[in-house]
Order: C-alpha cells, then structure tokens, then sequence
C-alpha cells in the first residue's frame, strides 16, 4: 500500500487566507492538534493548536507561525515509509503530492500506524517480547528454538534499542499456544514476556499492548 491509497478525501487542509477560528473549527471537528495550511496549491507546512490560541479567532492564519515546512510525501511513498517519516516528524497529519509536486490530499497519521499494527500483529497466533543484548542476538539462533517446538515466527518487530545495548523484539508465533517455545528460550537464557490472550490479566505489557489495540480498533 501508498500512500495515495490513504488520502482522505473529506480530511481538511486551510489555505493561509482563513482565519485562525475557522482552523481551531476543523481541529475539533478531526479530533487533532495539527492541520496543514496552503497558499492555494502550494503546501507550506502545518500549524498546531496550542499557538493557535494565543491569537484572536477573527486573525487571519497568514500571521500564525508555521511549522514543518516538508510536511509532505509522494504519492507512491510505501506507506512504512510513511509511518517512519510522521514519526521522526512528529506529525498528526500529512500532505500528499504528485511527480509534479501537486497537492492531492492528505492523510492521518492514525490510519498509517493503524495499517503497520494490524500488519504486524492482526491474526491468531501468539505474542510475546524477546529482550536482548546486541553482542547474543542471533536470530538464526531464536528461530531453531522455537522451530524444536513445532512453532514459527510470522511476524518480527523492533520495539526498541536501549541505552543499555539491547533490543526489544515483538514477535508473533504462527500458533496461540506458544508456551512451549517460550520456555525453551528461557531455557536458554533469553528473557521473555508474553503478551498474547492468554497472558494473566494482570501482565503490564499485556495491558500497554490491549490498550494500544482498542485504540487503534483493530
């Protein structure tokens, strides 16, 4: 997927001209903090709630400063490039442009992250967490483990690099039961944490990951 496939057609963008009541208008009517602003086609970067506020709402948004003015990608931009590019932006939303550099649309930034979650994690199969240090990671190593257990890794995810030289991985089994995997890693040393259905109800991982998922609506 695009991101052209993600533009939303009835998603608002304002053009400089308008005034700054009409703006904070559409951020309630999206629930966001952000909307992008034009000079007729031109794309000139987003402006955010919080400054908004501190101008009169009959003000003209010319006067607002704008911030992020490459607030904007191809429409034939994998949308994992997408989500990593609103992310290293902190962007709610996104303008899309053509070859030509023409304004198409715009996206939010939810419906991305909504796509790269249920892609990573949408299915039966179980979750857990792997934490470990870059100089024991093999994941040669972690497959034959849980392969000996009649299991598979469907999905491998990068949740995090520490200050401590470690990873945190998500990753999700092509099975429900994956205990017996899990206990054949700690078995040999590496330290998990599952995440999957069938976790107590009081595993705070669990519960982020719950959250996130009710969230997200998946």
């Amino acid at each position: 997927m695009f991101a052209k496939d993600f533009i939303e057609k009835d998603l608002p963008a304002i053009d400089i001209n308008e005034s700054v009541g009409l703006a904070l208008q559409y951020m309630n009517e999206e629930n966001l903090s952000q909307l992008l602003i034009l000079d007729g086609k031109t794309i000139l970067g987003v402006i955010e709630e919080d400054i908004l506020f501190n101008f009169d709402e009959n003000s003209t948004l010319s006067l607002v400063p704008i911030k992020n003015d490459k607030a904007f990608v191809n429409a034939q931009t994998h949308f994992l490039q997408v989500a990593e590019f609103l992310v290293n932006n902190n962007l709610e939303i996104c303008a899309i442009q053509n070859n030509d550099g023409e304004f198409l649309g715009c996206l939010k930034a939810m419906d991305i992250f909504r796509e790269v979650i249920k892609g990573q994690f949408s299915g039966i199969g179980g979750i857990f967490s792997l934490n470990i240090g870059q100089k024991d990671y093999s994941l040669s190593d972690i497959s034959r483990i849980i392969e000996t257990e009649g299991l598979s890794i469907e999905k491998l995810y990068l949740a995090s690099q520490t200050e401590e030289e470690s990873y945190q991985f998500i990753i999700k089994l092509n099975k429900p039961d994956i205990t017996p995997a899990l206990n054949s890693l700690k078995r040999f040393g590496y330290k998990v944490e599952q995440i999957s259905e069938s976790t107590p109800d009081n595993f705070p991982d669990k519960e982020r990951f719950d959250h996130l998922m009710k969230y997200l609506e998946i």
